[in-house]
């Protein structure tokens, strides 16, 4: 029901009924009424969306039909109703590819760490840590501070023959 959300909304605001009231633009019996209706003009929930800083949506329910009594016989309403709709499916289509995009990216971190399945990492010997060890200090005599690049395995086992 579009009047218990909107009751909703306003508890959970830190306006009072009568500063909410005046900022639909009703007095605040009127709001009181407004909360046992199951529809009222789209301007409301308009107002009401951006006074309580919440979405349209919030009042609109997909699974409940909503019928907005304006004075325009509820084309303006409806015209509201599909905008929401529309950007609903957008958002959604957005959200879908995201997730695609997340998931591929964990399966790219779970390969890199090696928790894929059939992924594993080779662990150096005793004797390629030796080597490695004593590189980096030929390295950092011969060029002090300055930066090194670490050969790849095919290269570093022919270096070491």
């Amino acid at each position: 029901m579009l009047g218990e959300r909107l009751r909703e909304a306003v508890a959970k605001s830190k306006l009072t009924a009568e500063e909410v009231a005046n900022g639909l633009g009703v007095s605040k019996s009127n709001l009181y009424v407004l909360y046992k209706k199951d529809s009222f003009e789209s301007e409301y929930i308009k107002r009401a969306s951006n006074l309580l800083g919440i979405p349209m949506s919030y009042f609109l329910d997909e699974q409940q039909s909503f019928s907005p009594k304006s004075k325009d016989g509820g084309a303006f309403g409806d015209a509201i109703l599909q905008e929401i709709r529309e950007e609903m499916r957008m958002l959604r289509e957005q959200l879908n590819v995201k997730d695609q995009q997340i998931a591929g990216l964990q399966r790219t971190v779970d390969a890199l760490v090696g928790k894929s399945k059939g992924v594993t990492i080779p662990q150096l010997s005793d004797e390629e840590i030796a080597f490695e060890t004593m590189f980096r200090q030929y390295r950092q005599l011969a060029l002090g501070n300055q930066p090194y690049v670490i050969l790849p395995k095919h290269q570093f086992s022919a270096a070491r023959r």
